[in-house]
């Protein structure tokens, strides 16, 4: 049978293939004939509920069907294998498919399935700014542009291009949609006229956050509500204080109406209604940067002397979680908060909150931390396991060596 990519023919007449012969037929993908690299399998049939196929092999299929396609019908495992060995044999990428919405290849769980939206770019990723793309002048076109981008990458990253996601930690094999469809949106509070009340000394982008913006996350988030109305979106707001953003109501009441998720990074020095309510609910994170435990060192870091009301407004919260919703995030930083009375105060209003523990580095220090620190690291991570906190090493943001250090403490 043709499709719009050619007659289609199933490369792989084994086990897996007679398996989900049936329900690739269901969904419209039915084959004129099987292909395999078996001399014992050539001129015999397969049989199903769905029909008779003949199996050939390649050369002969080539010369019956010359539009052909081959959607590979193989164990997942060995899909990319035999993709490179028909590629060796002189079959071309594009006459090359996979059979299921889903395809075994290196991805990611953020291409194609995560857009940010800043003042500046739209993103598939929160790091590489070759991945970034200009606004246009309505979400069409913004939408078009970045479901184009993400195609072309995925389409690099299958044929070995070099591409901004190589050597990416994040870059795995494993399974992903063929064409994958936006699931999480991240708004930097920026874009949306926020503010921020604290001076957080290790912060880049604090001459920003007086600045206005004009553009509007419910704007974009309604947009996407109409455009994928059966997604359940995952909206993050980070950068800025966004409980100082205007329409973070606006935007955690169409988190609700829609059922969606929220994530939210605070620094919890404003309470809101509305957080504690979808933190009841379960439909909401939220995620703060404590970085001490004592009101001397808060106040060196954040430039604020806050201390008491944060921790104040976090029990509140607190109160109406379920347990883990809030993560407590520590970066370490030297010869300041690398001490047991910061680790050990943070650890405390952690474990009261039942709060899950990030251990980070100040993702723009670039310098080797001392022994001091790299210890405090592990001795905050350990206490961390020893009150049932779920910590985790955010190791992305050390430097390698740094990385390496800790490691060997721990492994």
């Amino acid at each position: 049978m043709s499709s719009e990519n050619g007659t289609v023919v199933f490369y792989g007449a084994g086990g897996y293939a007679k398996k989900r012969l049936d329900a690739w037929v269901e969904k419209g993908l039915i084959p004129v004939c099987f292909v395999d690299a078996d001399t014992k399998k050539h001129y015999t049939w397969i049989e199903s509920s769905s029909g008779t196929f003949e199996v050939l092999p390649l050369l002969d299929c080539i010369e019956k069907y010359p539009d052909f396609t081959l959607y590979l019908s193989v164990d997942p495992n060995i899909q990319l294998k035999i993709r490179d060995y028909l590629l060796e044999l002189g079959i071309e990428n594009k006459r090359i498919l996979f059979t299921d919405e889903d395809e075994w290849r290196l991805g990611c769980d953020f291409i194609g399935k995560l857009i940010v939206f800043t003042p500046d770019f739209i993103s598939t990723c929160c790091v590489k700014p070759d991945l970034r793309i200009k606004y246009h002048d309505n979400f069409e076109d913004d939408l078009e542009a970045y479901n184009s981008s993400v195609l072309i990458l995925l389409e690099n990253i299958k044929m070995g291009r070099p591409t901004p996601c190589d050597n990416c930690p994040k870059l795995i094999e494993g399974w992903y949609k063929k064409k994958p469809k936006p699931e999480n949106v991240i708004f930097s509070s920026l874009f949306s006229n926020s503010t921020c009340n604290f001076q957080c000394f290790y912060c880049q982008a604090k001459d920003k956050f007086q600045v206005s913006y004009g553009k509007s996350a419910v704007v974009y988030l309604n947009n996407l509500a109409q455009t994928f109305p059966s997604t359940k979106f995952g909206v993050g707001l980070s950068d800025g204080e966004p409980t100082l953003n205007p329409e973070l109501n606006e935007i955690l009441d169409l988190v609700e109406k829609q059922k969606w998720t929220c994530s939210i990074t605070s620094n919890a020095s404003v309470y809101n209604a509305k957080i504690a309510s979808l933190l009841r609910q379960g439909r909401l994170s939220l995620h703060v940067s404590l970085d001490s435990g004592t009101a001397e060192t808060f106040a060196f870091i954040k430039g604020m002397n806050l201390f008491d009301r944060v921790v104040g407004n976090l029990k509140k919260y607190g109160s109406a979680t379920r347990e883990h919703s809030i993560t407590f995030k520590y970066i370490i930083l030297d010869g300041i908060n690398d001490n047991n009375d910061d680790i050990d105060g943070f650890l405390e209003v952690a474990a009261e909150l039942n709060a899950r523990v990030h251990v980070a580095n100040d993702a723009h220090y670039r310098v080797p931390l001392s022994d001091r620190a790299i210890n405090a690291c592990v001795e905050l991570y350990q206490k961390a396991i020893a009150k049932n906190l779920k910590p985790e090493i955010i190791f992305e943001l050390f430097i390698p060596v740094d990385r390496k250090r800790i490691q060997a403490c721990l492994f």
